[in-house]
């Protein structure tokens, strides 16, 4: 199921922003993952010709909220960790996929990975804390 993002402005998913990463989240058929892939360049190197640790984060931090930003909810990052396994060349593709860990009424945890498409070795994990705000303007 492919869904877009209400958020026309943010910096990794939004269509609207020019200066964006540009990414495109999808669902799996049963909502139960989210997925998305992304090529580096050289504006998001950090270290020679390394994409910067920071612009992998804020890939993963967005493939975990879109699981349930695509459903409707208002999904906001409460807390985050990251794991870098190897370096993600500039000009290098990864695939982005987040599944849900556990849910207690409002807090969700979900855990995502960057595997670098050529290869299939992950670059990258995170664990992230999300709160839910409501979906369609309901509370949670």
């Amino acid at each position: 199921m492919t869904l877009e993002s209400q958020e026309s402005q943010c910096f990794v998913c939004g269509p609207s922003n020019e200066r964006g990463l540009g990414v495109t989240f999808w669902l799996s058929d049963d909502n139960s993952k989210c997925f998305g892939e992304w090529t580096s360049s050289k504006p998001f190197v950090g270290y020679d010709t390394t994409t910067h640790g920071g612009i992998l984060f804020c890939l993963l931090d967005d493939v975990m909220a879109n699981l349930f930003s695509l459903q409707g909810y208002i999904c906001v990052t409460a807390k985050a960790s990251v794991r870098f396994h190897h370096p993600l060349d500039i000009d290098e593709t990864v695939l982005l996929a987040s599944n849900l860990i556990t849910r207690k009424r409002n807090l969700v945890i979900i855990d995502a990975t960057a595997t670098r498409k050529a290869d299939g070795l992950v670059v990258a994990s995170s664990t992230g804390h999300f709160m839910l705000k409501g979906q369609h303007g309901r509370n949670v």
